[in-house]
């Protein structure tokens, strides 16, 4: 699915109504994140072919600021290009803030780039939260090979190459 094209504002007040001409001051709290990943291709051939964001949350229970993850989706990006530089971001609830297994990620970026010969699907599992209201900046570099590289410690990258299928073999014994 598309990003949100702007920033979701919430806030929780008791109001009572004494007169009708009341004033109220109801303090607004940004409800969801922005993830953005700046991808270095200055030195590599191979190009960036589209990323999304997985693993936020799909909806907010307004009454108790319950975040849910009920429905999986896969949110676009959009790129912004200065240069060597392309930063991929979107606007999105936020991630949970913990879990289950200590080597996955809370949410992740898929990335998939493009090389002469190859097609490489790149993985980035990331166990740092996507908070509400923040904004999440992940630096990395791509490869000639089509493989995205970072220094965060944070951030663990898995590479799917396009692979071919094989032949099936039947060798007596």
């Amino acid at each position: 699915i598309d990003a949100y094209s702007s920033a979701i504002y919430m806030g929780l007040e008791l109001i009572t109504m004494a007169q009708k001409d009341d004033r109220f001051f109801v303090p607004l709290y940004m409800v969801n994140s922005v993830p953005v990943l700046v991808i270095n291709t200055a030195s590599s051939s191979a190009k960036v072919l589209y990323t999304y964001v997985q693993g936020t949350a799909t909806g907010l229970q307004c009454s108790d600021s319950t975040f849910t993850y009920n429905n999986p989706s896969v949110m676009r990006t959009r790129c912004t290009e200065t240069g060597s530089l392309e930063a991929y971001h979107c606007v999105c609830f936020p991630s949970p803030n913990a879990t289950t297994k200590s080597d996955d990620g809370l949410w992740r970026m898929d990335v998939y780039t493009q090389t002469a010969d190859n097609n490489v699907k790149n993985i980035l599992d990331i166990k740092e939260p996507l908070l509400a209201g923040n904004m999440l900046v992940i630096k990395a570099f791509l490869k000639d090979d089509g493989t995205i590289t970072t220094d965060s410690p944070e951030v663990g990258v898995s590479v799917e190459l396009d692979w071919n299928p094989g032949g099936d073999f039947d060798i007596e014994m």
